[in-house]
């Protein structure tokens, strides 16, 4: 482990709060760092979704802190525990907060004293799942030069597999995920697509003006947020016996209202909302930083699918974005089929895990390659 490294964790709200200003210190050195990355969104997680299962890792050296890796540990009945990165269906990008000088090799060299401090007897697999690839952490590391091999960045859905000396790496492509410039919002507004929303603005105009509102502050966001939640359960995701709607879940309201209530700088929650006439028909719940929007969560009335509502928030979002804010990316998180006339940006997405080498980790490993074998044989087939 790096000289004069020090590790702490904190796991309490708490005790995470009690880290905030170190946490934002990391935040702030990297202009692309988004909401996944901000303790905001990791103490709303730790008192929902994660259910007190989160533990929030604290790397420092005597220049200040390195980094902020969070994790929920989970014990198999065989071997040595996984250190997970945190999961659920709401969750759709996860990463470590890293300092823009800090040397990955650094931290990952020191797994063994965060394992210690974790109050675990070993670990066998470091599970990263949904990393985008501007992550540090997608970097191939190399934690013993003269016993490891070079590696490339992932270039495709192909998993690969280094040895880092003690450690093995196995990255695989996932998904994308999608993203718009609203610095030049018009090379996403092809001529099809201009057409078409015209179309349906002229066709929405007949039944009653159509606005466009960016709720950004209380009082006003508290009913912002209850419309979002109104329009998000009023179709398929509201019906009894399939109720998926955030609404319909205490657990997944609580979640969003305290990522609506965050006050810590960095973040800020916003609503926007699409009306026609005094109907609401359209929504989005977003996640501001410094320079991305995110949007986290849309909803729309299916009633009015005939005019494609969030085809029509989607346009004035991007047009709000670039003349009325400092924003500069406009993120989907994910990569919604119905975003593809737009166009958009792709970033890549992978899951990243981290083995031991022991026979646990050794195992992981062997599982997990065999795994993908099986994703690839069927993605050639299909």
């Amino acid at each position: 482990m790096k000289p004069n490294l020090t590790i702490s964790i904190h796991r309490t709200e708490l005790e995470i709060a009690a880290i905030v200003p170190q946490w934002l210190a990391i935040f702030e050195s990297r202009p692309e760092h988004q909401f996944f990355h901000h303790p905001s969104w990791y103490l709303a997680l730790q008192a929902t979704l994660c259910e007190g299962n989160l533990a929030i890792c604290l790397l420092e050296d005597e220049d200040g802190p390195l980094a902020v890796l969070p994790f929920v540990c989970s014990s198999p009945r065989i071997g040595e525990p996984v250190l997970n990165s945190p999961t659920h269906d709401h969750i759709s990008l996860t990463d470590w907060i890293v300092e823009n000088s800090a040397v990955l090799e650094d931290i990952i060299s020191a797994l063994p004293d965060i394992s210690a401090a974790l109050g675990l007897t070993g670990w066998s697999k470091v599970a990263g799942l949904s990393i985008p690839e501007s992550s540090k952490t997608l970097k191939p590391v190399d934690v013993k030069p003269d016993h490891s091999e070079a590696t490339s960045a992932p270039e495709n859905n192909k998993s690969l597999c280094s040895r880092m000396g003690v450690y093995r790496q196995r990255t695989r492509f996932v998904r994308e995920s999608y993203w718009l410039s609203s610095l030049v919002p018009s090379e996403h507004l092809r001529s099809k697509l201009k057409g078409n929303l015209r179309r349906r603005r002229k066709k929405a105009a007949l039944q009653g003006n159509v606005n466009f509102v960016a709720v950004c502050n209380f009082p006003e966001l508290e009913p912002a947020f209850q419309e979002f939640l109104s329009i998000e359960a009023s179709g398929w995701k509201g019906e009894n016996g399939r109720a998926t709607a955030i609404a319909s879940s205490p657990l997944l309201r609580d979640f969003y209202t305290r990522l609506l209530h965050a006050d810590i700088p960095g973040l800020k929650a916003e609503i926007y909302l699409l009306s026609i006439g005094e109907k609401n028909i359209a929504a989005q719940f977003v996640l501001n930083t410094k320079s991305v929007s995110s949007l986290l969560k849309p909803a729309y009335n299916e009633s009015y699918s005939e005019v494609s509502p969030g085809l029509l928030l989607m346009e004035d979002v991007l047009n709000y974005c670039a003349t009325e804010t400092n924003i500069e990316t406009v993120s989907l998180v994910t990569s919604p089929p119905w975003a593809e006339p737009w166009h958009p940006k792709r970033i890549r997405v992978f899951n990243n895990n981290l083995y031991n080498n022991n026979l646990s980790g050794n195992a992981h490993a062997l599982i997990d390659s065999v795994k993908d074998s099986i994703r690839n044989f069927r993605s050639k087939k299909s």
